[in-house]
């Protein structure tokens, strides 16, 4: 079976040509998959049917998986067993008949308050470098609205204190997607922090090297992001729904909330339209209101 899979993985990237990362996700994926099949089922992939996979799916639901690991869990096992009838070793993919993940509403992206984030950032152990990381990591996340694999990508030479260290006032240059950049100002206490923390001795020092190293390897896993944000929630007796898409939303409301524009705020999140950013702004029905009757102004004047 290991053979199978692996031909699988040469496909993604040979042919498929799919991102190292990608291809990592999926392989992941499918091992979890068939250790879960092997053990509660007694089945392979050869062997599986579709209620198989509905079930583990409703397993990755109690586990407190993310919509976005399940979202990819469907894609990678859809792939595999599409690839296995095209390579002759089933008839069929039990893949197909899968309901389609459903993404949730925005209240369940709903922002956090202050007072809770704050008790999350005093939650972790600032003695330790892995305290300071994963604290300036949920800082980050949220001070500047970033998205998980933009924060995964920051190497040391994007980051520029030396902009205004009087005012306490540096850049960060952020990799968005579709290879497009920003800059974002990091200031005052985050500033002070993001300081420290390139000033550690674990902190990886070469202006090519990634700030955030994972444990084993040049880079943290995206999961993992998700996985040590929920931990520390949870530690922190925080009942909220707390992941990095949630910060994303908070930065949002955050920033419209403060009287920013939301072109500016558009600008900030790396976003294609105001319509896209829109969803992260979480008000009132009727403000909402108000705010989209001024984007469709807007699109027909532009």
């Amino acid at each position: 079976m290991k053979t199978i899979i692996e031909l699988f993985r040469k496909e993604l990237m040979e042919i498929s040509c799919l991102k190292d990362t990608t291809v990592r996700v999926y392989m992941a994926v499918i091992y979890a998959y068939t250790d879960y099949a092997k053990k509660v089922f007694h089945v392979d992939l050869l062997s599986s049917r579709t209620w198989h996979l509905q079930k583990w799916f409703y397993y990755l639901k109690t586990i407190n998986k993310g919509y976005g690991f399940i979202k990819d869990s469907r894609v990678a096992l859809n792939r595999l067993f599409s690839f296995l009838v095209k390579a002759g070793y089933r008839d069929t993919n039990p893949a197909d008949n899968l309901p389609r993940v459903k993404v949730p509403k925005s209240t369940l992206n709903k922002p956090l308050t202050t007072p809770t984030l704050i008790k999350l950032l005093k939650s972790f152990d600032m003695t330790s470098w892995m305290g300071m990381r994963n604290f300036i990591i949920v800082s980050m996340l949220w001070a500047l609205g970033l998205r998980v694999n933009e924060l995964r990508a920051i190497k040391r030479r994007d980051i520029h204190l030396d902009y205004d260290p009087h005012h306490k006032t540096g850049t960060l240059l952020v990799h968005g997607k579709g290879d497009k950049e920003r800059t974002l100002f990091i200031v005052d206490t985050l500033f002070d922090a993001v300081l420290r923390y390139l000033s550690l001795e674990k902190t990886p020092q070469r202006q090519n090297s990634l700030i955030f190293p994972g444990s084993k390897g040049p880079i943290i896993g995206r999961y993992w992001v998700r996985q040590m944000i929920m931990e520390a929630a949870k530690k922190a007796g925080i009942a909220s729904r707390v992941t990095p898409h949630v910060f994303r939303h908070t930065f949002a409301t955050d920033m419209y909330n403060q009287g920013v524009p939301i072109e500016a705020i558009k600008d900030m999140m790396g976003h294609e339209s105001l319509r896209e950013t829109s969803v992260y702004v979480h008000i009132t029905d009727e403000l909402q209101a108000v705010v989209l009757n001024k984007l469709r102004i807007k699109e027909n004047v532009l």
